[in-house]
C-alpha cells in the first residue's frame, strides 16, 4: 500500500471514527471504543500542538471530550460494572496525561486544556457514580 493511499484512508477513518463508534449496538463495547478513541485523539492533539497547528489542535481537543462523554452516555444506557470500572480506569489515565500535557504548555495557552480536563474529570466522576449506584430490583 502506498503512502498517499494510507494517508487518505487514515483521514477518512478519523472523520467518521466517532460516528462509527456511535453505531455500535452494544453499549459496553461502544464505551470501550469511545474511551480508546479519546485516548488516541489526545495523542494526536499533543502532536498537533507541537507542530503549531492551533485550529486542528482545538478540533482534536473537542474530539477527546466528545468521545469520553460518549463513553459515559453509553454506560448510563446499560449498567455494566466490569466495563464501567475498566472505562473509569482509562479515564483516570487520560486525566493524568492531560495534567502532564497542561504542565508542558505555556501558561497563556492552558485554557483549552484546562476546560478539557474539567470535562474529562466530570466524566470520570459520573463513571464512579454509575459503578456505585445500586442495581434496581
Amino acid at each position: 500500500m502506498n503512502l498517499p493511499l494510507m494517508i487518505l484512508l487514515f483521514g477518512l477513518a478519523t472523520v467518521s471514527g466517532l460516528d462509527q463508534i456511535r453505531e455500535e449496538s452494544n453499549p459496553g463495547k461502544r464505551a470501550e471504543k469511545a474511551i480508546q478513541y479519546s485516548d488516541e485523539r489526545l495523542t494526536e492533539a499533543r502532536e498537533l500542538f507541537r507542530s503549531s497547528n492551533e485550529q486542528e489542535f482545538h478540533k482534536k481537543i473537542e474530539e477527546v471530550a466528545q468521545a469520553a462523554e460518549l463513553a459515559l452516555s453509553s454506560l448510563e444506557e446499560k449498567r455494566d460494572i466490569g466495563r464501567t470500572k475498566k472505562v473509569e480506569k482509562k479515564c483516570r489515565a487520560i486525566l493524568r496525561r492531560i495534567e502532564t500535557f497542561k504542565l508542558d504548555l505555556p501558561v497563556e495557552q492552558r485554557s483549552s486544556v484546562e476546560k478539557l480536563e474539567e470535562r474529562i474529570h466530570h466524566v470520570q466522576d459520573e463513571l464512579v457514580n454509575i459503578a456505585l449506584r445500586r442495581k434496581k430490583k
